[in-house]
Formats: C-alpha cells, structure tokens, sequence
C-alpha cells in the first residue's frame, strides 16, 4: 500500500464523507410513497350544463389551438367530458416546468376574455400526465361561527387565501360551503309576452341598475388632470319590487316577476361523520415535502388572527399516519441492527470484529445518503426497502472481506504478496457479484415509463448503495481492521464461536461427511436433476385447452393436448405433478397480485348513478349510508371518522377506523354489512373495497364489446363520417348485429342512453324561425344553470339566477308532444324535428390534436372467424380514408398486452446474458458462467413454497425478495468459484472445490442467518403489513433453498468426473 494512503488516512476520509452524509439527513425529503415523475402540466375547466361536444366546441379546442405554440411540446392531449375538460402538456425530462406553467398562465390569460362567459377561469397544474382528477387534501379543518355560510365563507376568502400564499407548495386552498344563498327571480312568460316585453329586457334593465354611474369630470386647478365623477349604485335588493321595466305602459318588476332568497342547489357536499360545516381544505403539491409543509401550514394557521367568533377544528391530518408508519420503519431497522449485533457478538464474541463490520455498514449506509442527496432521490416506503434489501448484499461484501483477513490474521501469513493477490482476487469477485445485481436493477431504467412507478427511487438506491459498498470493502474494511488488530495479543479466532471450528476433529469429521454427500448424490446426478425439475416444474399448466388461429400445428394440437381425454382425465393429474411449485406460485400467488399502496386502513363506497339523476337524488342516496354508519357507530365508537364527497351523479364515503380496530376483523365485517345493506338500495352503482383482498361492485349490465377499432383524425365530424362508413361495412355481415361508433375508451369509462332532438332546418325556416330561436326557447324552458349577475345586498353582491316559473315542469312530454312558442307563432315540435335515443360519448379523446372515435361490435360466432372478417373489412376501408387519418384495432385486456409481455420477457433475456458474460470474464470460463445461470432459478423454489404453500398474499414486496434471493445466491456462487479457481491455481487438487466451498461456508451462513434475523421484526404484524412482510416472507424462504442449491446443488454439476 502507498506510504501516503495509510489506514489512519482511509479511516478518516471515509469517517468525513460519513458525517457529511449525517449533515444533509434533516435536507432529505421525506414521505411515505414515492411522488410522480412529473413531466406534465395539467389544464382544468369547467363549463356548466355542456355536453362533451359544447365543452370540446367552446373551451378544449380554442385552448389546445392556443397552448400547442409551447416550445419543448413533446405531447398534448385532451378530454372533453360532461360540464368539463382538461387539456395535458408532456414535456421533455429536462424542461423547467416552473417557467413553462408561467408561459402557459400567460398564454390562458390572452385568450381567457375572448372564451365564452360561462367558462370557469382555467386552472394549471404540475401532474404527472395521469387522467385522474380525484384528489385528496393533506390537511383538513372544519369552522363554525355564529354568521351565514355566504359571510363565513366570504371572510375566509379574504383571509385565508391571500394569507397562506407565501406558501409555494400549496396547490390549493378551497373553502366548502353547505350551501350558497341565492336570489332567485321567476317571471311569468304569458305576462311578458302581454306587456310586448322579453327575458332579455328583463335581464337588460336589471343589469342597469349596478352600473355605476359617471356624471362627468372636472380639471385639477393646474388644469393637467382630469378627474371623473361617479356615483355608486344606490338600488338594493329590497327595492325590486317597484323597478320599473317599462314607461308606456307603466309595468313595474311585481308585475311580471317574483324574486325570493333561497339555498342554491349545491354543486358538491362535504361532510365530516354525516355533519354539514363549512370546511377548509388544504391541498399539498405532490411534488413537496408534505411533512415540512403541513407542519408550516399548521404553525401559520395558529398565528392567524381570526375574530374570535370563529372556532377553527383539525379534521384531517394526512401527515399523522405518514410519520407513524416512518417511525415504525425506522424502529424495525434499530430493532434488526440490534438482533444482528447480538448475533455476531454472540457468534464471535469479540468486539473489535462487531465493531469493524458495524462501521462497515453505517460508513456505507451515511455515504449512500450524502450521495441520495445530490442525485435528488426521495426518502420514503420504497427507498428505505431499497436500503434494507442492500443491507443483505452489502453485509454479504463486508463479511466475505473481514472473513479473508481474518482468516490471513489467523495463520499468521505474513506473504504480502500472497496477501496482495488473495484481496485483489476477492475484490474482483465483490465487483463481479456486485455488477450482476446493479445490471439487474438498471433493466428498470427500460421499461416503460408507465412500468417504473415506484422502482426508479428503489433501484437506484439499491445500486447506489451497492456501488458505495466496494470501495468500503476494498479501502475501509481493511484499513480498520489493521488498525484494531495490529498490536492486538488475542487472535480474533472462531474457537470462541458456538460452533468450535478450531477443534480440527469435529471440523475433519463434517468435512468428510460432507464430501460424502455430495459424492453420493453424485452418483445418481440424472435423478437429481429429474427431481429438481418437477419440483421446479414445468409450464404445461399455462398450455391452452384449443387453439382457434390457423396454424400448421393446430389440428394436431387439438387433436392431442385439446381432446376431451387429455382436458378431462389426464390434464388434473399432469399439471398437479409436472407444474411443481412454479404451479402453485402462479395459481395462488402470482395470478392474485395486485399492486398495494402503504396507506391507513380505509374503507372506500363509491357510488354513481345515471345520467339525468340530480344531485340531491345522489345525497339523498349517501344519506341512507351515513345514517347506518351513525348507527353502527352510536353503541361502539369504531369509526373514527367518515367523509362524505358528493358530486354530479357520483360520490364517495371514506371510514376510517380507530387504531384499535384496524388490527381486528371489524373493518371487513362492517363492509360485508354495507354490501348487504346496498343491495337493497336501487338505481346506484355501488363500488365498495379498500379492507381485504376482495371488493364488490353492482353487477353491470353493460361491458366492453368483443372487437374495437380505433380511428383518429384532425376532424371530428369527418372522423365521425369515416366512423358510420365503417360500421355500414361491418354491419353487411349476417353475424354481427349492431355497431357502436361511439364505444367507450375503456372499461371504466361508462356510456349512457340520452335523447337526441334532431332539427329539420329547412322545415323550421319556412316558419321564420332558426336553430338560434329553437337553442333559446329550450333555454327559458329549463332551470337555470349558474348565477347570471349579482345585485347589490347587505353591502356586497348576491348571486342572481333568472328563469321561467313553469321552468321545473317542462319535461320530455312537453318535447314529443308540446310547440315552439313565441310571441307571434306557435309551432309544433313534431313538424319539424324528431326524437330520437343514442348512445352518448361521454368524452372526447384527442392525442396531439387529432380526435379519436372507437368503433365497438360483438361478432356471434369463433373469434378467429370474427378477427379474419375484420382483418378483411379493415383492408377494404383503408384506401378509402381520407388523406391524414388512420386506424388500429384496440386490445381489449387493458391489463396484459402481448408486445408488453414480450418486451418484459427480452429485458430478462438481455439480464440473463449480462449476468453469464460478467462470470465468463471473471472466471475465465463460459461453463462455470452457465452453471451460476442454473442455480439461480433454482434457489427461488423456495419462494415458490412460502407464497404459493402457505397462501402468503404476494405484493410488490414478493418482487423484491426475487431479486435480493438471486442476488445472495449468484454472490454464493460467485465467492466459492473465484475461491477454488485461486486453490487450483496454486495446486491442482480434485478436492479444491470441497475446500473452498467449506471456506465460505462460514461468511454466507452468517450472511443469510444475519439477513433473516434483521428482516425478523418486519414480520411480526402479519400480513396486513404491505410491502414488508412479502418481502420478509419471500426472502427467508428463498434463502433457505438457496443454502441447499449453493452447498449442494452446485458442487453436483460442477465437480467433474474422474
């Protein structure tokens, strides 16, 4: 070693970058799941009482024509539903969201006033691409105070907002009302048509009456500026009653019309354990440290000076359970570094030798982090699992070396050159065992972006900490251990372990018994092989019982494995015997994953309703829930509390329990209960889950058609022509009996039956009349929808809504059957306009501006025969589209995908090769490299055993024991290879491998029993627990296995015949 990197100096430059990694722990950000990779903006409006093709008309299309100028627009796509839309901007990884979000504002706030009224100003937000507008607040408070919800909520506005600005991670802060106050004016129609008046003059004079009034203006005395003189309206509501609408006749507003106060028709509700408040609602960027936040927001919130009228209650705290399941993570690691100390102290009984593998471990722990810090990866669920994962791998690297040198300590070898040789050696195989790992975990850097969620953060802390761990290994490790050893008197040996290795007796004695073993199991190799196979087992389960497609193997196919002999008395007994533990994996694990989220035990009702239902019939609906749930609650407090969100046709209750119940079975009896009790409740598609593994939802009458069709286009109304040529096409087949051309986008999505009023234009202008007389007399008919001005009150303004008194009666009768009424003609609807029913588009979909149009049908009959007539069809139609436009078939799974599976199933082909390539290369042999390839595999039987024997519920935590499990083993493997290859060098000797094989013994039974002992306390909360205890569970089995394919297993195939 260089004179001037001397152990002293190692030591210590390692111990700098640790405390600096201690120094940026309280900079890290800190939540319980990974955030989105936020790439996007997100443009939200609404527009009140608008079909999709208003919404796409009026506000989608205008905005999308304005925000596709962006530069660095990698994507745009937009939705145009019912009363709203969104618009989504994908960017480039590397573009500043923050500058483009104000390019975006600035380009809303141009073409904002040339929009329609009744648009809702747009709202811009970071996202991650996703259509999901659901959101959930961080920090919820409830406030009363002894005034009206309208002058509540008008003081808070003028409050709370402005004052919690400063605050840039907040999103949003909303204010939810019962209900708003609302002047409500009716007029009589037959009245204003007496008089010779109109709505409109009605709704002109109003409007006179809050207009400010300017008399005039006067100069300055030095003549330079002019000053306008203005009068503030003076009228009040009070004073309606006598505004006069006309001078000749003299008609004054009682006249014709009648305004009261009332409630205005909510458009959502929010309720707290079935209890109307007035609820204030913080939202928390994804992106933002929420812990940091909420607290900044609480500490903010108890210096505000409110009056002391209003009495302000924390409902909701999403930071509460976060930090709980951080400190019950962060407990378990201090519990199972404990377990792991007490072990090694026990084993060794030297406290030099613990100390220098816990430095070891908490030197690469703190560096990993200071290195987290720069690269700017989270802390949270997943990262931490990360570091427990590698802390297996990096105990494994820092036992192999502190076992080497205490191994060259103990028989005093003084060769520095033979020293020299024996650590560069051992070095290469760390590195090479090491390269396998970070190669697996870099394959997720290929998946699809939609693939990563969630495995960025975890695999590039893992590789992150596994990359730290070799110059530990190769620097610290043995900088520290020559200097705690160096003038030490008593050897460090492993007589003083429980298993007395240094009596050579007992230890000749296993060695001979072990070669026996191997010998003798040596003896019978093909039958050792034939049994790891079937105990491994084969796919033949997965085989399907026919073949529909066209293949020059389909009749013998059928013919065999599809006869009824082989499917009904053959087929049970081959998959129960040939299928293994790989058939029982798939079949009670693996087919039953599903992917968890770390949140608190919630019990989630949704509820939606069809169209044309209101949404006081939805509340009246969730108001029979809340009234069971107070009940249930009302003898035991369970529950301890539960929201309800109301909205259009849908909404949703969440019950949270005490922490008492969420560890006994109540949560899953009080859902079975609400499951019986909504059976009862008609005309509501409920969807309860989010406790056990099972939901429930209403059986659903409608589904996905079987074959779907996909066009796209800039034109929506050519795209919709270019839609019925295709179903005209399709429909002259005698199989197929309806086309929908407008099927849904996917299973979620519902579609709806709605009444469709189809004008005849010429018939209507023979009467003098247009398509504009016909869009207003609907109007005046139906209930108003939004305020359309505000009058003076109480010194401030009151929404006004304006509409005909007969407005609610006018129903679907008086559209068949009624006329078209002014205050000349009368026209009757049937003459000139027919009503029809249609399935309804319940969103417009557009990608990169061009529409998209889903054209949806059931063939009766073989789907191959149903596939080759739409592949026959599809190539009829294509010549005839228009230049510009084009199509493709829809899958209808949208959980599997062939080309997804496929590109799965190359990335481990490419994981594979990478591994046997870093082994040939280290090992100088492609037949060692292919016998690590066959060990692998072998040693996740025991995770076969422990998910599918033992009904072990499978989450993203049993992906994750796959790769600790195979990384353990291939550095097993890998450590006793390199070790016999350095002993043949030295003598060429048939019992080389037995040597090394039980020089290792040691370091990797140390390193599984360490790992199982610290993954220990991640299993004592059962499986309720997710992530950890799959992991824990899936990990100990397979380590278990692993032992038996490493010590037997591999020296079967590997040691040669005489």
């Amino acid at each position: 070693m260089n004179s001037f990197l001397s152990p002293f100096r190692i030591v210590l430059c390692f111990l700098v970058f640790a405390l600096l990694g201690i120094f940026v722990i309280p900079f890290l950000k800190v939540e319980l799941n990974p955030s989105p990779k936020l790439h996007s903006l997100t443009v939200r409006f609404s527009l009140s009482n608008s079909s999709p093709e208003i919404v796409e008309n009026q506000a989608t299309a205008p905005l999308e024509n304005t925000l596709s100028s962006i530069t660095n627009l990698k994507e745009i796509n937009s939705i145009s539903n019912y009363n709203q839309g969104q618009i989504t901007l994908k960017f480039d990884k590397e573009t500043d969201l923050q500058l483009k979000k104000f390019e975006v504002s600035m380009l809303i706030r141009q073409i904002y006033p040339t929009l329609i009224s009744s648009l809702s100003y747009p709202l811009v937000e970071v996202s991650d691409g996703s259509n999901k507008q659901e959101k959930t607040p961080s920090l919820t408070y409830s406030i009363n105070a002894p005034f009206s919800a309208f002058e509540i909520k008008n003081k808070l506005e003028s409050t709370i907002k402005p004052y919690f600005s400063s605050i840039s991670e907040i999103e949003e802060v909303e204010i939810k009302t019962p209900s708003n106050q609302i002047l409500k004016i009716k007029y009589n129609q037959d009245k204003l048509n007496t008089y010779n008046l109109s709505e409109q003059k009605l709704k002109n004079q109003l409007q006179t009456i809050i207009e400010t009034s300017y008399l005039g203006f006067y100069p300055s005395t030095n003549n330079t500026t002019n000053f306008w003189v203005q009068v503030p309206p003076s009228f009040s509501v009070s004073d309606l009653d006598n505004l006069i609408l006309s001078q000749k006749p003299l008609i004054r507003f009682s006249d014709v019309a009648t305004s009261d106060f009332e409630e205005d028709i909510p458009t959502s509700f929010y309720r707290i354990n079935g209890k109307q408040a007035i609820t204030l609602l913080f939202f928390v960027r994804s992106e933002a440290n929420k812990i940091k936040v909420v607290n900044e927001i609480k500490s903010k919130l108890e210096s505000l000076n409110l009056p002391k009228e209003y009495q302000v209650f924390k409902e909701y705290d999403e930071t509460e359970y976060l930090e709980k399941e951080l400190d019950k993570t962060y407990k378990r690691a201090f519990l199972s570094v404990l377990i792991l100390c007490f072990f090694i102290l026990l084993l060794e009984r030297n406290i030099k030798y613990l100390f220098v593998l816990l430095s070891s471990l908490v030197v690469n722990i703190l560096i990993t982090v200071l290195f987290a810090y720069f690269l700017k990866i989270n802390i949270h669920l997943y990262s931490l699992a990360g570091i427990a994962i590698s802390f297996g791998l990096i105990l494994d690297n820092a036992i192999v070396m502190l076992n080497e040198l205490h191994y060259n300590y103990k028989n005093k070898n003084s060769n520095t050159t033979i020293k020299k040789q024996t650590i560069t050696n051992l070095f290469l195989a760390l590195f090479a065992a090491s390269l396998t790992t970070i190669s697996a975990l870099l394959l997720i850097f290929f998946l699809p972006e939609e693939d990563q969620k969630n495995l960025l953060d975890f695999a590039a802390i893992v590789a992150l900490t596994i990359f730290v761990s070799l110059p530990i290994a190769l620097w610290f490790t043995p900088s520290l251990y020559s200097l705690l050893f160096k003038n030490s008197r008593q050897l460090p040996s492993y007589s003083k372990s429980i298993f007395k290795y240094k009596k050579k007796r007992f230890t000749f004695c296993i060695f001979k018994g072990y070669i026996f073993i191997i010998e003798f199991l040596r003896r019978f190799k093909k039958a050792v092989i034939f049994g790891l196979i079937l105990l491994f087992g084969t796919p033949i389960f997965l085989l399907p019982s026919k073949i529909e497609t066209s293949t020059f193997y389909t009749n013998f196919y059928n013919q065999t494995i599809g006869s009824k002999l082989y499917q009904e008395e053959i087929r049970p007994h081959s998959d129960a015997y040939l299928g293994g533990m790989l058939r029982l994996f798939v079949r009670y694990a693996y087919e039953k994953f599903s992917y968890r989220e770390a949140e608190q035990v919630q019990l989630y009702i949704q509820a939606k309703m069809p169209k044309g239902t209101t949404i006081l019939q939805m509340n009246e609906a969730l108001k029979t829930v809340e009234d069971f749930l107070k009940h249930e609650n009302s003898a035991n407090q369970n529950i301890a509390k539960f929201v309800t969100q109301i909205y259009t046709r849908q909404g949703r209750i969440i019950i949270s329990f005490s922490e008492k119940e969420e560890k006994t079975n109540y949560p899953i009896q009080l859902k079975n209960k609400i499951i019986a009790r909504s059976i009862d409740l008609d005309g509501v598609k409920w969807n309860i889950y989010g406790v056990g593994h099972q939901g429930f939802s209403t059986p659903d009458q409608t589904k996905l058609t079987s074959f779907r069709v996909q066009l796209k286009g800039y034109n929506y109304l050519q795209v919709e022509q270019e839609a019925n040529k295709l179903a005209q096409k399709l429909l002259a087949h005698k199989r197929i009996q309806e086309v929908n051309i407008n099927e849904r986008n996917s299973y979620f999505e519902k579609s709806d039956k709605i009444f469709f009023l189809n004008p005849k234009l010429k018939k209507l202008a023979y009467q003098n009349q247009s398509i504009f007389d016909l869009n207003n007399f609907l109007e005046q008919k139906t209930p108003s929808a939004y305020s359309e001005m505000y009058l003076p009150y109480q010194n401030g303004f009151i929404p006004t809504k304006i509409e005909d008194e007969k407005a609610n009666s006018f129903s679907l009768y008086d559209l068949k059957n009624g006329n078209l009424k002014n205050s000349e003609i009368q026209i009757p609807f049937s003459t000139f306009s027919t009503l029809q029913t249609q399935v309804s588009a319940n969103s417009i979909y557009k990608e990169n501006r061009q529409y998209l149009r889903i054209v949806g049908y059931d063939y009766f009959g073989s789907e191959h025969f149903g596939q080759a007539h739409l592949d026959k069809t599809l190539k009829e139609f294509e010549p005839t589209l228009p230049l510009g436009y084009s199509f493709k078939q829809l899958e209808n799974n949208f959980y599997f995908s062939p080309e997804k599976v496929q590109k799965q199933y190359g990335l481990l082909g490419i994981l594979m090769l990478l591994i046997f390539f870093i082994c040939s290369i280290l090992f100088e042999s492609l037949r060692q490299a292919f016998l690590i390839l066959c060990v692998v595999p072998l040693s996740f039987i025991g995770i076969f055993i422990t998910f599918g024997e033992f009904q072990i519920y499978f989450d993203q935590g049993g992906y994750a024991s796959f790769v600790l499990v195979g990384g353990l083993c291939v550095n097993a493997s890998i450590f006793i290879i390199n070790d016999y290859n350095f002993l043949k060098k030295q003598r060429n000797n048939r019992n080389a491998f037995y040597k090394a094989t039980f020089k290792k013994i040691f370091p990797i039974l140390l390193t599984v029993i360490s790992t199982f002992l610290g993954l220990t306390p991640f299993l004592w909360e059962g499986q309720s627990e997710i992530f950890w205890f799959s992991l824990a569970a899936g990990t100990t089995g397979g380590l278990i296995f692993s032992l038996f394919c490493v010590f037997f297993v591999l020296p079967i195939f590997f040691i040669k015949e005489k």
